[in-house]
């Protein structure tokens, strides 16, 4: 997600792009957004390495935002001090950060478990978001990937029993999978039985971004070649309907998957 509202229900953490690429706060203020004020940054942005890719809030109170960066960094800030986090995993001029992989993209962090996960290029990472450390990886290998496919995108059920993964090829050679995975078995160190199902979603359509639904029955799967979105039932991975509108336009205004300018 570019947003994700604080587990406080508070703030609103907001990924920006341009100059100065990073992470806004915003906070409700009599059924108003107002920018927060942040004691570090600049223009009251939390400066990413590189361009953000993607956001999620996890970890004590889900007060931490975990931000994957075009360098390959994983950025972890505190949503309530308005800082970085320095972690002791990648030691540097600077914070500490941590170096999640090639191009990372997606992540994803479970509801009750404190566990994050991040698709790299060449792999699903899973991330401890208390402790702040790596948990393990999952390569794109024992996904059954190869050639130009990679992990993209990440929805996990409410339950933190599966995970989707959409897997994006090429624009000459595109995919047309979303994977689903077992978190347990993932978890347990059995990467190599963790693919569940592999759903195909049309022909040649380089599946990028998923959003499960708010009751988790459905997956929502933005189509790159198309800039439509397919519906699929997550009981059985059968395509509902595609949509007649562009994926942007899709996560917007649809009431089961788009986004609420207030907290839930």
């Amino acid at each position: 997600a570019a947003r994700s509202w604080c587990g406080c229900a508070a703030r609103l953490a907001v990924l920006v792009d341009g100059a100065a690429p990073g992470l806004q706060l915003w906070e409700l203020e009599d059924e108003a957004l107002e920018q927060v004020e942040l004691p570090l940054g600049v223009d009251d942005i939390l400066l990413t390495d590189g361009r953000p890719r993607d956001l999620a809030v996890g970890g004590p109170g889900g007060e931490r935002a975990f931000v994957t960066a075009q360098s390959g960094y994983l950025h972890v800030f505190e949503l309530i001090d308005g800082l970085e986090v320095e972690l002791d995993l990648d030691p540097g001029p600077g914070f500490g950060r941590y170096t999640v992989g090639d191009n990372p993209r997606g992540v994803a962090v479970m509801r009750a478990q404190h566990y994050a996960l991040i698709a790299t290029a060449d792999d699903v990472v899973v991330f401890d978001t208390d402790a702040l450390e790596e948990v393990v990886r999952v390569p794109a290998s024992s996904l059954g990937l190869s050639g130009p496919d990679r992990p993209w995108d990440i929805a996990i059920s409410s339950d933190d029993e599966r995970a989707f993964v959409s897997v994006f090829g090429t624009p000459g050679d595109p995919s047309n999978t979303v994977l689903m995975l077992d978190l347990e078995a993932i978890l347990d160190g059995t990467t190599d039985s963790s693919v569940v199902e592999s759903l195909a979603v049309g022909s040649s359509t380089n599946p990028y971004g998923v959003e499960l639904s708010r009751g988790g029955e459905m997956l929502a799967v933005a189509l790159f070649s198309e800039n439509r979105v397919a519906i699929l039932d997550t009981a059985d991975g059968s395509i509902i309907d595609v949509s007649s509108e562009p994926a942007i336009l899709f996560f917007a205004q649809d009431p089961l998957f788009g986004f609420s300018q207030y907290p839930k």
